[in-house]
């Protein structure tokens, strides 16, 4: 729907809860959903309706037929419910209404699917986080609760075995990692030396770049 100067909203049934309902009493032109992502690092952003983008770079999530790579595609112009995941330009970001309606249900594009309410996560599914310094999608259990916060997404790769997906630091791929608590996982220095854990600076984690803060 669009909203007009002399608009009368009367909200009924399941959806009468929906986290927006309190912002449409605002004109559309106003609505902009905020967040404070550190530069470089990564997030996730559904939102239900074609947004413009300060602070941030938007990016599609596609599944290479190995079901071991996921490749990000730069995006223009996001779609309303779709998600994506973006990395931060500046440390502050802002996803602003655009045009179009607003939709009532996330869809999902190639592994990555979205949320617009708080939603728990499935187990092996992955959700995004920042695990001993190293943020990452961790691949969810059975036993520990993660909470998927609105507006947000998760990837869901079917039959992986990778225990954590990270980002290569390139800022156009993602690549499977296997656990680093199973033992199987190399991890080098920048100069070559093998290393018993994760220390802070820059890791080499089986050939992928990881960085700990």
């Amino acid at each position: 729907f669009t909203l007009t100067e002399s608009a009368t909203l009367t909200f009924e049934g399941a959806n009468a809860s929906h986290p927006l309902d309190l912002v449409y009493i605002k004109k559309l032109a106003d609505l902009v959903h905020e967040r404070t992502t550190a530069t470089d690092a990564y997030g996730t952003i559904c939102l239900p309706y074609v947004f413009s983008v300060e602070g941030a770079k938007i990016y599609q999530a596609e599944l290479n037929s190995a079901k071991d790579y996921v490749e990000l595609t730069e995006v223009e112009t996001p779609v309303a419910g779709m998600p994506y995941i973006y990395q931060a330009t500046a440390d502050a970001q802002k996803f602003a209404y655009t045009e179009g309606e607003i939709v009532d249900e996330a869809g999902s594009l190639g592994p990555l699917v979205g949320v617009l309410v708080d939603t728990p996560a499935t187990e092996g599914t992955y959700v995004l986080q920042i695990q001993n310094g190293v943020q990452a999608f961790y691949k969810a259990g059975a036993t520990v609760l993660i909470k998927i916060p609105a507006y947000r997404a998760y990837l869901s790769v079917p039959a992986s075995e990778a225990k954590m997906i990270g980002f290569t630091g390139k800022a156009t791929a993602i690549t499977a990692i296997n656990a680093l608590t199973s033992g199987s996982a190399k991890i080098y220095d920048i100069n070559g030396r093998e290393l018993k854990s994760l220390q802070k600076g820059v890791n080499v984690v089986n050939g992928v770049k990881v960085l700990v803060k």
